[in-house]
């Protein structure tokens, strides 16, 4: 129900594409990599849901047919933070895994439309393969080349955070705070695959990219928004913990503590222990769980019992505890 007020309102304008040079313009593994967005124009408005990072990927080492994981915009960052007047705001550990995973939940349609963030689904991800000049590439596939001669070596990291993506357009000027992302790069064997542990990648060349539109009008409503006092909402993510378990076992208790006022939903993942340079951003273990009890404070209890789901043979087995209940997610 609370959708509605995620949807601004819309606006017109003609749009304009701004690239600007990160500085510095390189990182390497467990670097962090901050961005700023700009002060813009008093009458510039960045368009929801169309900022983004690109930066060149060149992979090293003495496995000539190395590449890398799916989804490498969302597998890169292990870690995201964002600030605004310095002020942290949202942070989530592990962002790597959540968002790999929730990415496996896009329409098939929408996946085979972002190769430019690294979602392959060209046969043995051979576009990426083409991409990064690994040695085994199949090149006599026309249609695999061209679309990789159009993206070469350069990858995007989606900047979508609710205030970027679904919400007013962003008026910097108006909002007057800073807004800054801060990104934690993933180590070499968390994105590279290969046989050999010598492998290395380079990121230079990176840049903020957006669109924007400048008009007068639009920005005074936008301004009129902002110090009317509208709210700006988002979904808090929190990587609670983590925990290693035994598949042999049958019951599984899991305590959780939260430290917020109210709980939206609660996401279990699980994953299969993974050796560096052979890692699947999305395969995920499905723990096959037939039914679940919920204590909360010891005095209300609920429980269900519910089959297993297979959505493909890489995707867990997913339950959505709610306050008062279990439900099982449909696809």
């Amino acid at each position: 129900m609370f959708n509605r007020y995620k949807r601004g309102d819309g606006i017109r304008g003609e749009r304009q594409r701004v690239n600007i040079s990160n500085i510095p313009t390189t990182i390497n593994e467990n670097e962090i990599l901050r961005i700023k967005f700009p002060n813009l124009g008093e009458n510039d408005l960045i368009i929801p849901g169309t900022s983004r990072l690109a930066f060149n990927l060149t992979l090293s080492g003495t496995d000539e047919n190395r590449t890398i994981v799916q989804n490498i915009g969302r597998a890169l960052i292990s870690r995201i933070g964002i600030r605004i007047a310095g002020n942290e705001i949202f942070t989530l550990d592990n962002s790597d895994v959540f968002h790999c995973y929730s990415d496996c939940w896009l329409p098939k349609n929408e996946r085979a439309n972002l190769q430019y963030r690294g979602i392959d689904t060209s046969e043995g991800a051979n576009v990426t393969k083409i991409r990064l000049n690994a040695g085994d590439k199949d090149e006599t596939k026309v249609s695999d080349k061209n679309v990789a001669k159009a993206l070469s070596n350069r990858f995007y990291i989606p900047l979508d955070f609710e205030i970027l993506d679904t919400d007013y357009p962003y008026h910097q000027h108006a909002f007057r705070d800073v807004l800054e992302y801060e990104l934690t790069i993933s180590k070499f064997g968390d994105v590279i695959k290969t046989s050999n542990s010598d492998a290395k990648f380079t990121i230079d060349n990176i840049t903020l990219e957006f669109e924007k539109i400048t008009n007068e009008e639009e920005a005074k409503m936008v301004r009129r928004a902002y110090n009317a006092g509208c709210s700006i909402n988002y979904d808090r993510i929190y990587r609670h913990k983590t925990v290693n378990i035994n598949k042999k076992d049958s019951i599984l208790n899991i305590d959780m503590n939260f430290a917020v006022k109210s709980l939206k939903g609660i996401l279990l993942l699980f994953k299969e222990t993974e050796t560096d340079f052979a890692k699947d951003s999305e395969k995920f273990y499905n723990p096959k769980i037939k039914k679940v009890d919920v204590t909360i404070n010891v005095n209300m209890k609920s429980s269900a019992n519910l089959p297993y789901m297979y959505r493909s043979h890489k995707m867990c087995g997913i339950v959505r505890l709610v306050m008062f209940g279990v439900q099982k997610l449909e696809d």
